[in-house]
């Protein structure tokens, strides 16, 4: 079982100070760097003549980084001519170009396995990692239930994990303190985020997507729903909302040294029906973004379940 430490309510006074920190950190090391495999991965998917737009758009979508800085590039003011706004690569891709994503790929800053030595650099591949992981198993998810939201799925647990990431990175010592009070688990990270800088995970989601110049429809949604709340068909926003959750906390169970066979089985027996999905096509839906070859940090075996 998960043991952790107790909460008490969260500090007063310093919500101000953390976002001020929060940006200055941004402003001082940049831009959040890109997993080196998924860039070399991208290169070959551009490289290979015999690929189709989907392939790349994919091998986009693999990646934490990648994903939002091609939808970033196409709400700039060089690319964007939309009032609405642009939230797929799908759409980022027709309106910005492959030349263009390749060359802003190009100066992106690389984040290889072998960086990740440190406890600081170690935290921050974790989490891109755990993106990944969450965002695989909405993929799959999604193309069993309702294929023609797979990309919107896979982006909306994308938004789920960019206040972890921004202060894993940005501020990583405070992330070092939210890890240790929630022991690693996906909702008490919420409260423990509360507690220690006195803003919300969603707050600061807020705070760094309009930074980014993202579409408020991309962060309107409400970061606390729980999967129990999802009533409607698949493809709708509850639903998508629902999953999001669903693959973000399972993806913090597999990776998590102090969760166990049974919480994640609990936790997945609990979802299927809120989610409108067998238990069996859940669990292979997990299993299949298990075997994918970049993921190297889960305790434990799914097919053991």
């Amino acid at each position: 079982m998960i043991q952790t430490t107790p909460l008490r309510p969260a500090a007063s006074g310093n919500h101000a100070d953390f976002l001020a920190l929060l940006a200055m950190r941004m402003q001082e090391k940049g831009e959040l760097p890109v997993l080196a495999k998924s860039i070399r991965h991208f290169k070959a998917q551009i490289d290979n003549r015999d690929n189709v737009g989907i392939d790349i758009i994919n091998a986009i979508l693999g990646d934490f980084t990648l994903t939002q800085r091609v939808i970033r590039l196409a709400n700039s003011s060089l690319h964007s001519i939309s009032g609405n706004g642009v939230t797929t690569v799908t759409q980022a891709v027709a309106i910005a170009g492959l030349d263009s994503i390749a060359r802003m790929v190009a100066n992106l800053s690389l984040l290889d396995e072998q960086s990740a030595t440190t406890p600081e650099s170690y935290e921050v591949h974790l989490e891109l990692e755990k993106a990944l992981l969450a965002s695989d198993i909405a993929r799959n998810v999604a193309a069993i239930s309702c294929k023609d939201h797979v990309e919107e799925a896979v982006i909306r647990v994308m938004m789920l994990h960019v206040a972890r990431l921004m202060v894993a990175f940005y501020c990583p010592e405070i992330w070092c303190k939210i890890r240790r009070v929630a022991a690693g688990d996906y909702e008490r990270e919420q409260s423990a985020a509360q507690w220690i800088t006195g803003v919300s995970l969603g707050e600061v989601t807020s705070v760094v997507a309009g930074n980014w110049r993202l579409p408020r429809t991309m962060i309107e949604h409400d970061l606390m729903l729980s999967i129990n709340d999802a009533a409607d068909h698949p493809g709708s926003d509850a639903w998508l909302q629902a999953l999001s959750h669903f693959a973000a906390r399972t993806a913090s169970l597999l990776i998590n040294k102090n969760a166990d066979q049974r919480s994640l089985k609990n936790f997945v027996a609990r979802c299927g029906l809120p989610l409108q999905i067998t238990i069996t096509d859940l669990l292979q839906a997990i299993t299949s973004a298990r075997k994918q070859p970049l993921i190297k940090h889960l305790s434990f075996e799914v097919e053991k379940l």
